[in-house]
């Protein structure tokens, strides 16, 4: 551990030093920059950069798009008996609109559909036609068409208005003001002449408002349930089900009938503690308690003093100025209102809401009420038409409302979770832009309704989503339903005020992506979201017995401020399951997660709970150019950030390297069980509490071991630490806290850490001005050249073997096998880091062997042979040993778990079966070398090989007996350092070799048959010869092509010898000696 106070400026020197390597690391494994230009989408940032380190919205302009056939629609002087063809012939409705007559009504096929600006549509509409490719069905505006907004609105305007409530039960029932309505609204809003929207609250106990933004909930009641951790304290049973007790003696000191049957919104505990709607089913009048039940329904969850709540929908209630009550009868019924300063309603526009779904489906449409009591050969039979080849842009969306019972959560009904655009059919091809949702109850929910429902590509760009009750966009596989999701792009939202409101069992997060192939989250910016920010699941969930080979999520440029104002225990931007996740350039601020039950106990450091990253059972995140900053970090203050980052479960293959994380109480949480993490090069400046926890966690009660975490794969290099607090951190199974760095790096030192240099600490700020947000690194500190250049690969199908060729941290013959493939028996997160891997044994060597590679500088990670008697090997008997694992009993089937067995080609692992294949190596020989190994698992009558002949590169395929090759032409031999790739693609019958990011031979594979054999694998070499004299710096083994893996050889290499992790946040390459430590390279 080394303690730094300052640093020599930088200069010529350190720049030609750097130039030097670039060309050593790019100029011989040939430039991207010399290659085809190429562009690919998370080459931009999609945002607009600052220089200090900050993101700002770049929406793309809104071009208008007409199709061959265009139909025109204006609300408010259209006529559906018109032919729609031109503005002067409009129709009043939408083809899709059940309302719609004549003409339009009878309209079919392809058009582009033209809403006129400036005037609200009033209707909802159900998609029955989709586009072609190349010929999309659009939905849109055109800017030289009207003035203003083309506004699609699920509200009506309400009018006849009387004053005077007819009810005895409302309090100064001469100051409001009531009006019959045809449909039961459960929103209301009021709209002023100059166009200003304040939503009219439901009536509700206490009268609160959003008084102190950084803890909105200030007004609400707090239970007292003395003694809430004795369960006969809190919960009592009612008609036989348990329920909550919310005691409130203060408060509750009215008759029953004023709480029964009223919604109340309440906090929960332990963790998590989203508000959620119950009905209060009777009222205790000795205890001075409700009777309600849980999140989840009876007694879920636990109420706890100290849980704030309130309550709605009574017509007592209805006893200030703000407010209204809906008594409803039958369909609709009478609407109660007083307006903000007992205004006369005639005098501004009220809008209740009527529709909840604005754009859906016919799946949405034509689904069943309820999909939880249907069997699945009822299931099967569903309609799942989606919308194919759709474009829904420069249209304005405003309040649909949400559904009536708002103590149902969302099995029970369908509506519950509505959206302004839902689609939860077969889709594919759709793209929602330059629109505008606002005070709605979510702007779009895409979600696959059955097992067999496919999602195809998706993208969501360049809106607005403004003011919503239940998140903002939800696309994905759904919980009940898995399916499939391709590819999902979400570029360039701004977002603002999201999940205010959320149904029953939703936490109001803003972007949630549920399990895509692949995915883009980038240009996103949040602000005040009551749940988490950018919350992404890959791979599969939880107890899924299916295959999932491919999972790409990028996750860039994102910046969120403010989130969790409703909620704990979760991350501004969060990432679950399996990647790989590239999460980098983002900015995740000042995240919330105000508890107050723990906040009144007065304990240090105890007022919040959230993280402005958290890694949620999440392995296989690329984690890096990343900035986090918290607002506060003083111990006693309810302002006080919780911590930068946190990973629940013994997460693995988490290399979190070169972000800033500024002014936070804690630095970072983990359950090293599982290993495999590296922390490098990163900036850690100002936390109050303790830098690291790396022990066991509150998600593994029940579960901890003695057993000593495996250090040997962990790695603390090149930090930079500032402003710690009393205690350093915990890395070590007993839970010893070291009070200093210094202590922390012996630790590690003794433990034979990958990497236990850990970083330096100093007096002197590494940063500019953070509290200011210039997180650009200080002149001459700490940071400067201080950070690490790290690989990062490009994800490929069903990868079984990733090796970086450095030794593991206790055994130079050991180098540890980094690959993340979800096959089934990937079932229980917190078993993920127990799953196989295989290794490489490295034959006769030590040490002295490993020297520095061109892919990373924080650790000599290329392994050099002698091309005598040094190789290394996987043996055949290791990666074959069947794997028993218990498949879970079938959603909605009744059965029971399933003993399950994988061995033969169910095991994923070196053995290739009759599956496609990639091979990819970054290697190089000593000068003249003809001849030797790369990669080989084959015998006389199976298997693969790639290996260098007469100083080229060569791919062989064996199965029975036949063998098919392709033979390179670029020599290899010339002592640089070269990327090669060899492909075997089933489905187009040909075998590639790609060098340097080109194509440099292909060749005829064999007709279909297995490769499996009993081999051993072996790279460099073999007992039986093949010795290569050079080095390797990266290998791996993917059981796919790249057209599996959807991506192209060109892709590959761009992303991994030219792509972000060469570049800091700002976009800039290396200016001096390395990388500096950080997110922001200083470039003066």
């Amino acid at each position: 551990m080394r303690r730094i106070d300052s640093h020599p400026t930088k200069g010529i020197i350190s720049m030609n030093r750097n130039r030097l390597w670039t060309l050593f690391v790019i100029g011989v494994l040939t430039a991207v920059s010399l290659l085809p230009a190429a562009e690919y989408s998370w080459q931009k940032p999609h945002a607009k950069v600052l220089p200090t380190g900050d993101l700002e919205w770049a929406p793309e302009p809104f071009v208008f798009e007409k199709g061959d056939s265009a139909r025109y629609i204006d609300y408010e002087g259209g006529n559906d008996a018109n032919d729609g063809r031109t503005p002067q012939t409009a129709w009043k409705r939408h083809p899709w609109d059940a309302k719609a007559e004549g003409r339009a009504a009878e309209c079919r096929g392809i058009h582009t559909y033209i809403f006129k600006r400036g005037v609200v549509y009033r209707g909802a509409l159900v998609a029955r036609e989709s586009g072609q490719p190349g010929n999309p069905v659009r939905l849109t505006s055109d800017p030289s068409w009207g003035e203003g907004e083309a506004v699609i609105s699920g509200s009506e305007t309400v009018s006849g208005w009387k004053q005077g409530a007819d009810r005895a039960d409302i309090p100064e029932s001469a100051k409001v003001w009531f009006a019959d309505l045809d449909f039961a609204p459960r929103s209301l809003w009021m709209v002023e002449k100059n166009g200003t929207i304040t939503r009219i609250p439901l009536a509700r106990t206490p009268n609160w408002t959003v008084s102190n933004p950084e803890e909105v909930t200030s007004e609400w009641w707090a239970w007292e349930n003395p003694q809430w951790w004795n369960e006969e304290n809190r919960t009592t049973t009612l008609n036989g089900i348990k329920m909550h007790l919310g005691i409130d003696k203060k408060r509750l000191t009215r008759e029953p009938a004023y709480y029964q049957d009223a919604i109340v919104w309440t906090e929960w505990a332990v963790v998590m503690g989203t508000p959620f709607p119950t009905r209060v089913e009777a009222f205790d009048a000795e205890k001075k308690a409700l009777v309600f039940q849980g999140r989840w329904m009876k007694d879920s969850g636990e109420i706890h003093a100290g849980n704030r709540y309130f309550l709605e929908d009574k017509p007592q209630y209805l006893d200030a100025p703000g407010e209204f009550w809906f008594d409803r009868k039958g369909e609709g019924g009478r609407l109660y209102l007083r307006l903000p300063e007992d205004r006369d309603p005639a005098q501004v526009t009220l809008e209740a809401a009527r529709h909840i779904n604005l754009i859906q489906d016919l799946a949405s449409a034509n689904s069943p009420l309820r999909l939880d009591t249907l069997k699945e050969e009822e299931r099967a039979r569903l309609d799942l038409t989606g919308l194919r080849h759709t474009v829904i842009s420069g249209l304005t969306f405003r309040f649909n409302s949400p559904w009536w019972d708002l103590d149902f959560p969302p099995w029970m009904h369908k509506e519950v979770d509505g959206a302004c655009i839902r689609l939860l059919g077969s889709s594919d091809d759709v793209r929602i832009s330059h629109c505008r949702f606002e005070h709605v109850t979510k702007a779009v929910r895409i979600e696959t309704l059955t097992p067999t429902t496919h999602i195809g590509r998706i993208a969501v760009t360049d809106c607005e989503i403004l003011f919503t009750d239940s998140g903002a966009l939800n696309i994905g596989r759904a919980k009940s339903a898995d399916g499939t999701v391709e590819e999902v792009s979400i570029l360039r939202n701004r977002l603002f005020m999201i999940g205010a409101r959320p149904f029953r069992h939703s936490d109001g997060h803003a972007i949630v992506v549920t399990f895509p192939l692949t995915m883009e989250v980038a240009g996103n910016i949040l602000n005040r979201c009551f749940g988490s920010g950018v919350f992404i699941f890959g791979g599969k969930s939880n107890d899924d017995v299916s295959d999932a080979p491919l999972s790409r999520q990028l996750i860039h440029h994102n910046r969120v401020e403010q989130t969790l104002l409703a909620a704990n225990d979760w991350g501004g931007i969060e990432t679950w399951r399996g990647g790989p996740h590239y999460v980098f350039n983002n900015i995740s601020a000042n995240p919330n997660g105000y508890w107050n039950w723990k906040a009144i106990t007065g304990k240090a450091f105890n007022a919040r709970l959230s993280y402005a990253f958290y890694l949620d059972s999440s392995s296989k995140n690329y984690f890096f150019n990343n900035i986090a900053w918290g607002a506060n970090n003083e111990k006693d203050s309810p302002l006080c950030n919780a911590a930068a980052l946190y990973e629940a479960t013994p997460t693995v293959h988490n290399n979190i390297f070169n972000n800033t994380f500024y002014r936070f109480a804690k630095g970072s949480n983990w359950n090293p069980a599982g290993g495999f993490h590296q922390f490098l090069g990163n900036i850690w400046d100002s936390m109050s509490d303790i830098m690291f926890v790396h022990g066991p966690l509150k998600e593994d009660a029940g579960r901890e071991s003695k057993k000593e975490f495996p250090h040997e794969t962990v790695a603390y290099g090149r930090n930079v630490f500032h402003g710690v607090g009393e205690r350093f951190g915990v890395c070590e199974v007993s839970g010893r806290i070291h009070k200093d760095a210094d202590s922390f790096q012996r630790a590690l030192a003794e433990r034979k850490a990958l990497d236990s240099s850990l970083g330096q600490t100093t007096d002197r700020p590494p940063l500019r001005d953070p509290a200011n947000r210039d997180m650009r690194p200080a002149a001459g500190g700490a940071a400067i050249d201080a950070g690490v250049r790290c690989f990062v690969p490009w994800a490929l199908y069903a990868v079984v073997g990733e090796w970086n060729f450095y030794p593991r941290g206790n055994d130079p013959a050991v180098i540890p096998d980094e690959h993340w493939y979800m096959a089934p028996y990937y079932l229980d997160r917190y078993e993920y880091h127990r799953m196989p891997r295989h290794p490489l044994q490295a034959v006769n060597v030590s040490a002295a062997d490993y020297i520095e590679g061109p892919l990373e500088d924080w650790i000599k990670g290329a392994l050099r042979l002698n091309g005598k008697n040094q190789y290394a090997m996987v043996s055949h008997t290791a990666m074959a040993e069947p794997i028993t694992y218990q498949a879970p009993a079938r959603k909605r089937s009744g059965g029971t778990p399933e003993k399950r067995v994988a061995a033969g080609p169910e095991l994923k692992n070196l053995d290739i079966h009759s599956s496609s294949f990639v091979l990819e190596v970054v290697f190089r020989t000593d000068p003249g070398v003809a001849d030797g190994i790369l990669m080989r698992k084959m015998n006389e009558q199976a298997g693969y090989a790639l290996t260098i002949e007469g100083g080229t590169a060569r791919l062989a395929v064996r199965s029975g007996g036949r063998e098919s090759a392709a033979r390179g032409k670029t020599l290899l031999n010339d002592g640089a350092w070269h990327h090669v790739l060899a492909e075997l693609d089933r489905r187009t019958g040909a075998l590639a070799l790609y060098v340097n990011g080109r194509k440099d031979a292909e060749a005829v594979a064999p007709a279909a048959g297995s490769l499996s054999n009993p081999s051993d694998f072996f790279l460099g070499g073999s007992p039986h010869g093949g010795h290569l004299a050079g080095a390797f710096d990266f290998a791996r083994v993917g059981l796919g092509s790249l057209a599996d893996a959807r991506t192209t050889i060109e892709e590959l290499y761009a992303w991994q010898f030219n792509g972000p992790r060469l570049r800091d946040f700002c976009g800039n390459p290396v200016f001096g000696a390395r990388r500096d430590a950080g997110a922001v390279e200083s470039v003066e």
